[in-house]
């Protein structure tokens, strides 16, 4: 976190003294629907779960998005950028480290990015619209950022 703090000192100021740590309610896993259709789609598509964000995590989330929609041109899309090429520049640019796979899209108004905050989690995707789409979320518990593909 300290290195995350070195790198964003805006979004650290911003998150001081958010818990670290879920509410206790939180931890306890949901109960799974009565309705046998609505319980088999459930367990179909639980490898989409993610987990839980912390206060702190949601605060560094929703500031992390914020400042890369304010650096990609605003929610408008005016000024967002228009390639992969272009965007994935665009988020380095802004300190972010984009691996293989991150920025994806056909077309100016069909990109999207999916980024792990640096050195303390969680997850922003975004969908460069108009309008700019971002989303802040926890990782998948099948693991990383990117929504996993397929089922059971």
């Amino acid at each position: 976190m300290e290195r995350h703090d070195k790198l964003f000192p805006e979004v650290a100021a911003r998150c001081a003294g958010k818990a670290e740590t879920l509410p206790t309610a939180a931890s306890t896993p949901a109960e799974l629907p009565t309705d046998p259709a609505a319980r088999k789609y459930v367990e179909n598509h639980g490898y989409k779960t993610q987990a839980p964000l912390t206060p702190a995590a949601r605060c560094r989330g929703d500031a992390h998005a914020a400042r890369i929609e304010a650096g990609l041109g605003g929610s408008d899309g005016k000024g967002t950028p228009r390639t992969t090429e272009e965007l994935r520049v665009r988020l380095t640019g802004l300190g972010y480290r984009v691996e293989s796979g991150d920025v994806y899209g056909s077309g100016p108004e069909n990109l999207t990015f999916v980024l792990s905050v640096p050195e303390s989690g969680p997850c922003v995707t975004g969908y460069l619209g108009p309008p700019v789409k971002i989303e802040v979320h926890g990782v998948y518990l099948e693991g990383g950022c990117h929504e996993p593909r397929g089922g059971h």
